[in-house]
């Protein structure tokens, strides 16, 4: 699977169309403050740095699929290999996550 194209190839083109359309909601996620009081919800501002976070780490994960699949396709893939493929596209999913977690967690 990991010397074969068609992967790396629809993984970033996912996570640059899902960049891309997170910039407009990253643009408006400094209207989360205008309640007065929000600035000093923790929760609030952890939201807005994993939004302000989402684009560039699904930048950031569509050139890291490109060069793990390199370092995979050279040499017989290995666990490591295939960490280093896999880990890195799910970075974006981990920004979201965090972002949910703080708002769960402070019941907003």
């Amino acid at each position: 699977m990991l010397r074969h194209v068609l992967f790396p190839l629809v993984v970033s083109l996912l996570w640059l169309l899902a960049g891309g359309a997170s910039v407009v909601p990253a643009m408006m996620s400094v209207m989360m403050f205008d309640a007065p009081g929000s600035t000093e919800n923790g929760a609030l501002w952890w939201l807005v740095y994993s939004v302000w976070a989402f684009p560039v780490l699904s930048v950031i994960s569509a050139i890291s699929v490109w060069i793990g699949w390199a370092l995979a396709r050279r040499r017989e893939p290995t666990a490591a290999t295939r960490a280093l493929v896999l880990v890195p596209t799910l970075l974006p999913l981990a920004a979201v996550a965090s972002g949910a977690a703080a708002l769960l967690v402070s019941g907003v």
